[in-house]
């Protein structure tokens, strides 16, 4: 009876039924009205260049009403923008869930996609290219690496050694020898205004002169020692190559082959 009453009733042109739609969900509501001051100060910060106050504003209007989409929607472009792939790519995911557009979810699908492509490029450009080595690569040829020391310098003349020593000694020895004898000469000689008597006679004053003589050639003969000493010490000395010093000569070899060192030393 209901359904032909129906029927009638649009069939004489009466009013049709009405169906309305479901009352909306008050604490829906409320958290988008709460979220609200969040996302306005997050678009003002956008638009100021100031992403990162972007994100946490739009994270705090996420936690007031998680399923606004429009928030995760929104958050996925700032972190785009900051080239944070990872964290857009999750936030595009969130907003899928929450879309029931056909379109717009074609769209942000297409976008995640766009996303992970170029992830992957930068972890392929971040990753060390390594060559693997070839097998069968021959040994590296022998090689020899001589040093040798340097040239040994040209011996410097002036030895001192024994003979030196004694050549010098002896001259030194004469030379106060030869002094001793000539001040004893020159008290010894008579003076020239010295006269006989008080007890002088002309046979002392011969007999002084006599000495004094015997010892002034005494003082030519030391100081002729001396000089001849010394000449020889010097002779000795500048004549002959300074004394070698105790060593060793060194010969060392260095062979690198097959990636190893090995190192020999002759003396």
């Amino acid at each position: 009876m209901l359904g032909l009453f129906l029927a009638c009733s649009v069939a004489l042109g009466g009013p049709s039924p009405a169906f309305s739609a479901p009352p909306p969900d008050p604490k829906a509501a409320e958290s988008k009205k709460k979220a609200k001051p969040h996302f306005e100060k997050a678009r003002q910060a956008y638009r100021n260049g100031q992403y990162r106050e972007a994100v946490s504003e739009l994270e705090k209007a996420i936690e007031i009403d998680p399923g606004g989409k429009d928030l995760h929607f929104n958050l996925a472009l700032v972190y785009e923008k900051l080239g944070e792939v990872d964290l857009a790519i999750n936030a595009y995911k969130r907003y899928t869930e929450l879309e029931t557009d056909p379109q717009e979810l074609e769209k942000t699908i297409q976008t995640i996609r766009r996303l992970e492509g170029a992830r992957e490029e930068l972890r392929k450009k971040e990753e060390p290219s390594v060559v693997p080595a070839p097998q069968d690569a021959p040994p590296p040829e022998r090689e020899t690496i001589v040093v040798r020391e340097p040239a040994a310098e040209k011996p410097k003349k002036g030895r001192l050694d024994g003979w030196v020593y004694g050549a010098g000694g002896v001259a030194i020895a004469a030379a106060l020898a030869g002094t001793y004898f000539g001040l004893r000469a020159l008290s010894t000689q008579p003076k020239s205004n010295e006269a006989t008597g008080n007890g002088t006679s002309i046979y002392d004053l011969q007999d002084r002169a006599d000495r004094a003589h015997s010892y002034a050639v005494a003082a030519d003969i030391c100081f002729g020692v001396s000089a001849v000493a010394a000449g020889a010490g010097l002779l000795l000395y500048f004549t002959r190559d300074a004394k070698p010093t105790t060593g060793f000569r060194a010969d060392v070899r260095a062979t690198a082959r097959g990636g190893g060192v090995s190192l020999g030393a002759s003396f």
